[in-house]
């Protein structure tokens, strides 16, 4: 469960709300005038955030370097400028997608 909280009544509410984060399976998030600034999430989470690599397993990340060797030796195959076109062109693509 998420819970959204100001900042003045985090202030009040610290020491049980890092409990509640800690063993509760818990998020909050901390806002100042009513925009959110900070977040109280598991040490765990934090250390997933921080290190992508935490955020797979082994077999799942050496898959992922794999798909990258894979597509990096067919990139060769082709000019540099080509491939560099065709990525600018998907990226592009793909963030018109998301802005609609």
């Amino acid at each position: 469960m998420n819970q959204t909280l100001p900042l003045k009544n985090v202030r009040a509410q610290l020491s049980d709300l890092i409990s509640r984060v800690a063993y509760g399976n818990q998020k909050v998030v901390i806002t100042k005038f009513g925009k959110p600034v900070a977040a109280l999430v598991t040490f765990e989470d934090y250390e997933k955030i921080m290190n992508p690599a935490k955020r797979y397993t082994k077999k799942e990340w050496e898959k992922g370097f794999s798909l990258m060797d894979k597509a990096r030796a067919n990139a060769k195959k082709f000019p540099q400028r080509e491939v560099e076109q065709a990525i600018d062109q998907t990226v592009s693509k793909v963030r018109q997608t998301k802005r609609v």
